[in-house]
């Protein structure tokens, strides 16, 4: 694939060159084939297990290996140990590495699920294909594929990622053939083979009713055996039709939906006033949630009944993005679909 460098007037759209891509490599239906991208974009594709790293202080390197252990990944010329697999973000929890971008080859955490493992297959590159990426210094030290995350070039390298896995012509028709519920977001993931949080944030994106998508974790300055704010709203993203915005940081009271997912583990549909998410209180929503991983966090699903020119919308979109087009067969082909494998084959 041929290499583009900044130039003016040049797009700014990341869908725009990772469908360009697509084209290139004679991808025309969903899930994405790694193996053709890669080999398009001349990369190869090694996995690292975090676990087996050590992030040793400088007064401590006299005690590491002086060579690693037979099977262990290098990234470079460097010994193994120097690698660090952790990444300390001010004011937020510490994050493992998903990956990184290195002399021609993609690395990637292989203990990540494998939804994760392909969404970072992506950002990575992202940052090998839109213009002004190449030769980042901070690329050398590895990447995360967090949402909130406020990088420029990694937000840039985000939205690659989901539109090569999830492009837009194709995204939009099938999210439209399902129905408004975190199942449909489920049914999507199986389709394209993509992270659920990933595919929540591009069901939401690309849908024409009001709706947003939450992620909530226990409150830690919460304290015990109170009735104040026991869960806090870690990030959300919205589409332009949903008028509220919900803040990072914002606190949830006791006896909410989303308190009781964190709490008992078990999914909840229901009708919520904004006071339970945190907003005005004469606000009126439908809410869709779950529990997400095993420390308590919730992924909600927040929307409003579409009224008035919300029929007239869908078809100038469907205009827009040629919905119709490429005949996924989504509902049929979901039904034939096999346990997702677990990591990657390059």
């Amino acid at each position: 694939m041929k290499t583009f460098k900044p130039y003016f007037g040049m797009p700014i759209w990341p869908g725009y060159y990772s469908w360009n891509l697509l084209n290139q490599a004679g991808i025309k239906l969903p899930p994405v084939p790694v193996e053709p991208i890669a080999e398009q974009l001349h990369l190869k594709v090694r996995y690292f297990p975090p676990s087996m790293h050590l992030d040793l202080d400088p007064d401590e390197e006299h005690l590491a290996p002086p060579r690693p252990p037979a099977g262990a990944p290098l990234f470079d010329d460097s010994p193994y140990w120097k690698q660090k697999t952790v990444v300390e973000l001010p004011g937020k929890k510490s994050k493992r590495l998903d990956g990184l971008l290195r002399s021609g080859t993609v690395w990637l955490d292989g203990e990540k699920p494998f939804g994760r493992q392909r969404m970072t297959f992506g950002h990575e590159c992202g940052h090998d294909v839109i213009p002004g990426h190449k030769g980042l210094s901070y690329l050398e030290h590895g990447c995360l594929i967090d949402p909130d995350l406020t990088n420029k070039f990694e937000r840039e390298a985000n939205a690659f990622g989901a539109n090569l896995l999830m492009p837009a012509p194709w995204f939009f028709e099938d999210a439209h053939s399902v129905g408004i519920s975190l199942d449909s977001i489920e049914l999507l993931a199986r389709h394209y083979q993509t992270s659920l949080e990933a595919t929540a944030i591009q069901y939401v994106r690309f849908n024409l009713h009001p709706c947003a998508i939450l992620i909530a974790e226990p409150n830690p300055d919460f304290p015990l055996n109170t009735w104040d704010y026991p869960v806090i709203i870690r990030y959300s993203m919205r589409n332009r039709a949903f008028q509220d915005y919900i803040a990072p940081g914002t606190e949830i009271p006791h006896g909410t939906p989303l308190v009781s997912v964190s709490i008992t583990k078990t999914s909840i549909k229901c009708k919520v006033t904004g006071w339970e998410l945190g907003l005005r209180v004469d606000r009126r929503y439908l809410l869709d949630c779950k529990p997400w991983g095993t420390g308590g966090d919730v992924i909600a699903l927040v929307w409003q009944i579409p009224e008035g020119e919300q029929g007239r919308l869908f078809r100038i979109q469907n205009h827009i993005y040629g919905s119709g087009s490429y005949g996924s067969g989504l509902l049929v082909a979901t039904k034939n679909i096999e346990k997702v494998p677990v990591g990657l084959t390059i």
